[in-house]
């Protein structure tokens, strides 16, 4: 996946929420077709403004009508406060000595795409997971440890992060996440009040969840609904892993590529040698040859990615604020 947000692209976002927002300290809509010519530097025209406008609505930053016919380039609170929290999130943590794992995973065909296990768009994902798909974790060490599974489902991944990748890793240490469906766990269906209180009991055993046969059916049902509540919190894995002593960050939504993973595949995708004959062994062959300083460098390019975004969002801030304050002197 290419990074959403290139350093070209930086300037040019920058430069469209200040002057289309504040161009002659008057707030006004410049129509994101108009900017070529308003805007941009004679460098930098001739971009695909489909896939600018497609880039700032996946930054969470999109023109909304706001009064009286006005329109303010504004960014969606989901989308930049995720995103805000990860990145300071990731400070935090690169400043202790936590082993930082990633953790993904691909579908394996012949054709060689080794593309994720989910479709996202800007609203929604979906899930894909047909045919042989390989579970993988890096550090900066190396190839942690992966496996191949046959159309997996999410308890799959589950018993792969429980039973093999867990005891594999450093103590105290942080496992990242993307926002992949298959990373969470079934949510348990839930009886409802009128249900018997044997099924009630039967639901509390399936789940592991004590009780006694003296309870009433309002003390069961209302047991059921504070465990359902918890369970809905966070996904099962990520209970199981924060019970280890680890710690668990998912990628803010849009941002796969600040995954070293992500690099890594399209890597893969131009080696000639890969063995159509022999694929799995040739992946796993190819993760553990790569040098340790190479999983270092990739790392590093990360932080340095990191560091930028995190600088681009303050930016951002500055420049809504700004034009904020313009609108309230009107």
């Amino acid at each position: 996946m290419e990074p959403i947000i290139k350093e070209d692209l930086e300037k040019i976002i920058i430069a469209l929420l200040q002057k289309c927002q504040l161009e002659n300290e008057t707030p006004m809509h410049i129509p994101l077709e108009d900017v070529e010519s308003r805007i941009l530097e004679p460098a930098t025209r001739g971009m695909n403004y489909y896939c600018f406008v497609h880039d700032m609505n996946m930054i969470g930053i999109d023109h909304q009508s706001i009064s009286n016919g006005k329109m303010l380039l504004m960014e969606d609170p989901k989308i930049t406060f995720e995103r805000s929290l990860f990145l300071k999130r990731m400070k935090n943590i690169r400043q202790s000595d936590h082993v930082i794992y990633y953790v993904s995973e691909r579908i394996i065909d012949d054709n060689c795409h080794f593309e994720k296990t989910w479709v996202r768009n800007c609203k929604s994902s979906t899930l894909v997971t047909n045919g042989h798909v390989f579970f993988h974790a890096i550090s900066k060490q190396g190839f942690t440890n992966g496996i191949f599974c046959y159309s997996p489902t999410e308890y799959d991944f589950y018993k792969w992060i429980i039973d093999v990748l867990l005891p594999s890793l450093k103590p105290v240490s942080v496992i990242v996440f993307d926002n992949s469906p298959l990373h969470g766990t079934p949510k348990p269906n839930k009886v409802s009040m009128f249900d018997t209180k044997d099924e009630m009991r039967k639901w509390l055993c399936e789940n592991n969840i004590p009780h006694t046969n003296s309870m009433k059916k309002s003390e069961l049902y209302h047991l059921i609904e504070n465990c359902v509540s918890s369970m809905n919190t966070s996904a099962q894995v990520d209970r199981v892993i924060k019970a280890n002593g680890h710690q668990v960050v998912r990628l803010p939504t849009h941002f796969e590529d600040l995954s070293p993973i992500d690099q890594i595949w399209q890597d893969i995708k131009s080696f000639q040698s890969l063995s159509q004959n022999d694929l799995h062994n040739s992946i796993l062959k190819y993760f553990l040859e790569i040098p340790n300083v190479a999983y270092g460098l990739l790392y590093d390019k990360i932080e340095k990615h990191e560091n930028t975004l995190f600088e681009l969002d303050e930016k951002i801030d500055e420049a809504l604020d700004q034009y904020i304050k313009v609108l309230k002197e009107q």
